[in-house]
């Protein structure tokens, strides 16, 4: 992966000596018939054994119809359409008509434009990763002049994560969540506010982008009110866990949780040398981010639901009731 600094006055990100990781990909031949240009003039582009940087997100791609030969003719196939890099001639994926296409350089540059706006937004570190053949792109910004310390080695990094494919792999998504290194065990910490569009020409359009990347421009202007609630809980004195873990899922939102691992909880609790609210907070926390045994609990998916879950709760349950 590369990583790009930008700021306010340097819209431009910076180039790196690191060496690009080479990649490839494979599949068989597909025949793509232009747009808008006669049948008889067939481009075959083939998903062959291609060479791409995974770094690089800008590269052009176009939408076209999907020929099949029959009898020696190249028939379109209605309610089809292919994704081409025509840089590489490769068809990234064949998705239906209502698929709404969004470049990556597209959704990466009306994001840092929007997010820029926001002089305290200006500086970020970013780090884009690709996956098959450009298919897949993945983004990272954090935003270290926003960073706050709730305890001893203990701090808070704002982060925001972008992930588009052309293949349906993944939904369009924009997350906003709180990555947290913790020097005595680097466990890293996600609370996760997200946006997820399928992409439909009903569902994701530059509008809706917008409004979605709005939302979490303001999410990251309100870090301090976070930083607040997060340092509240650090104040507030833990009785007795087993009753206040009661409390947890008693009434209001459902605590999502698995009971059958509360010992676990309760036990790393115990294992701390606080006895605050904070310290049942990060116990439930370590052991989500630890990861479940079974159920699949241990997806990066589902340990994101659980921490938005978890921090959700404590705020209806110590916070919102304070």
């Amino acid at each position: 992966m590369a990583t790009a600094k930008k700021t306010a006055k340097k819209t431009a990100a910076k180039k790196t000596t690191k060496k690009t990781t080479s990649k490839k990909i494979s599949a068989a031949k597909v025949q793509i018939g232009i747009s808008g240009v006669d049948l008889t003039t067939v481009a075959d582009f083939e998903k062959t054994e291609v060479d791409y940087d995974s770094t690089q997100f800008d590269f052009p791609v176009v939408t076209t119809r999907p020929l099949v030969v029959v009898n020696d003719k190249k028939i379109p196939i209605y309610g089809k359409t292919a994704i081409v890099r025509t840089d590489t001639n490769t068809v990234l994926a064949e998705v239906g008509g209502h698929y709404e296409l969004s470049e990556h350089r597209d959704v990466l540059s009306n994001f840092e434009g929007i997010i820029s706006e926001d002089n305290k937004l200006a500086n970020f570190d970013r780090t884009i990763s690709m996956t098959h053949g450009g298919a897949r792109m993945y983004a990272s910004y954090t935003f270290s002049d926003l960073a706050f310390k709730i305890a001893r080695g203990d701090e808070m990094h704002p982060r925001l994560t972008i992930t588009n494919t052309y293949d349906r792999s993944h939904r369009f998504h924009i997350g906003f969540e709180f990555y947290r290194l913790m020097c005595a065990n680097g466990m890293i910490t996600p609370v996760v506010v997200s946006f997820s569009e399928i992409h439909t020409k009903n569902n994701l359009d530059e509008n809706r982008i917008v409004q979605i990347t709005n939302d979490v421009r303001q999410a990251l202007i309100n870090t301090p009110e976070n930083a607040a609630a997060f340092i509240a809980l650090t104040k507030m004195e833990c009785g007795d866990p087993i009753k206040e873990t009661e409390r947890l899922y008693d009434g209001g939102a459902k605590f999502q949780f698995p009971k059958k691992y509360v010992p676990n909880a309760l036990e790393t609790y115990e294992s701390q040398s606080g006895r605050k609210i904070w310290h049942l907070y990060n116990a439930f926390n370590s052991v989500i981010n630890r990861g479940f045994t079974d159920e699949g609990m241990n997806k990066a998916n589902r340990g994101r639901m659980l921490d938005l879950n978890l921090y959700g709760k404590f705020n209806e349950v110590y916070l919102n009731a304070a």
